[in-house]
């Protein structure tokens, strides 16, 4: 037998000899010597998607919330779609933000980090001129919007930053616009503070809080409208189907082929925070156009993936989609 002292050092030749495997072949993949590369990874993911605000005014107009009529939000609604890294040399969003029918903006907005330093740097690009629809966008057509860039860190489970320059005019290149941003990114929401300066600037405008805008879910959506009933089927049946809907208060239109009476159906994510437990859920409710209460409201737990609603003359189902890119 082999003296102990003789083993080991078999043992560490072997470990030695070109053809064993280096000591950092197991090692973590996507090594990089930025290192606000995670943090980056996990703000595209946030920021992808569809947002609204929605349940930020169900609570403002809720009485128990006793908001003043001039301190509650708007509606607004946006859509960020990730576009090729190649367009930018950098990772890009098409954002789209509403407010009903009107368009609020419609830039480019990119993300590129300080390495060495913390943080990570957001920038407005303007879209110049129109493309016709499902064109894409080239880098020409893209402007950068000066002292628009925000710096960006991370905090805790968000990011968060603030306008770098004292003033940047967002809308249309106007002085008059001109407004400091911050911002707070997570994973489900995303809460932005627009603060106008210089002429723009009013006591009333200034002292409206941040606009919180929630990460929508995506959803399919059908709904059947019988002229009788389910059991009893007809030529004169109606059948709609909804696709790319979203659970922050989206709203479909149907009408009903036994008196002619038109239906909204309204898919809602609610948070009630008034309850210590099941103030979160999801609800379908159905109401007819200009009534002031619902014919009917069905709800379930957010984490399923369906609900449905059947009152014989009317079934509806609305599905979750299991790729949120499509």
């Amino acid at each position: 037998m082999k003296p102990l002292s003789a083993l080991l050092l078999a043992s560490a030749t072997a470990l030695a000899t070109p053809a064993s495997a280096p000591l950092w072949a197991n090692a973590p993949t996507g090594l990089t010597d930025d290192r606000n590369a995670r943090d980056l990874d996990l703000l595209l993911g946030w920021f992808e998607g569809v947002f609204d605000n929605d349940l930020q005014i169900w609570f403002e107009t809720d009485p128990r919330s006793a908001t003043p009529a001039d301190a509650r939000h708007a509606r607004f609604h946006a859509v960020h779609k990730r576009l090729p890294d190649s367009l930018l040399g950098l990772p890009a969003f098409h954002v789209v933000e509403t407010r009903g029918d009107a368009v609020l903006a419609d830039h480019v907005v990119a993300f590129q980090t300080e390495k060495p330093r913390d943080g990570i740097r957001l920038r407005y690009f303007r879209i110049n001129g129109k493309n016709s629809e499902g064109a894409a966008l080239t880098s020409s057509q893209l402007t950068l919007m000066p002292d628009c860039d925000v710096l960006l860190e991370r905090r805790g489970a968000q990011v968060e930053g603030r306008t770098l320059s004292s003033g940047c005019a967002l809308a249309g290149g106007s002085a008059a616009r001109a407004v400091r941003e911050t911002l707070w990114i997570g994973p489900d929401v995303y809460t932005r503070l627009r603060t106008p300066v210089g002429a723009a600037s009013t006591p009333a405008r200034a002292s409206l809080g941040p606009v919180a805008f929630y990460k929508a879910r995506p959803f399919d959506c059908s709904v059947d409208m019988f002229a009788d009933s389910y059991l009893k089927r007809s030529p004169n049946d109606r059948s709609y189907s909804f696709k790319g809907r979203h659970d922050l208060g989206d709203m479909m239109q149907v009408e009903s082929p036994r008196d002619g009476k038109r239906y909204q159906l309204q898919l809602r994510r609610q948070r009630y925070p008034y309850y210590r437990s099941g103030g979160e859920f999801l609800l379908l409710r159905l109401r007819e156009v200009g009534a002031p209460s619902s014919v009917a409201i069905v709800t379930t737990d957010t984490a399923n993936e369906n609900i449905t609603l059947n009152l014989g003359w009317v079934a509806a189902s609305c599905n979750a989609r299991k790729d949120d890119r499509k």
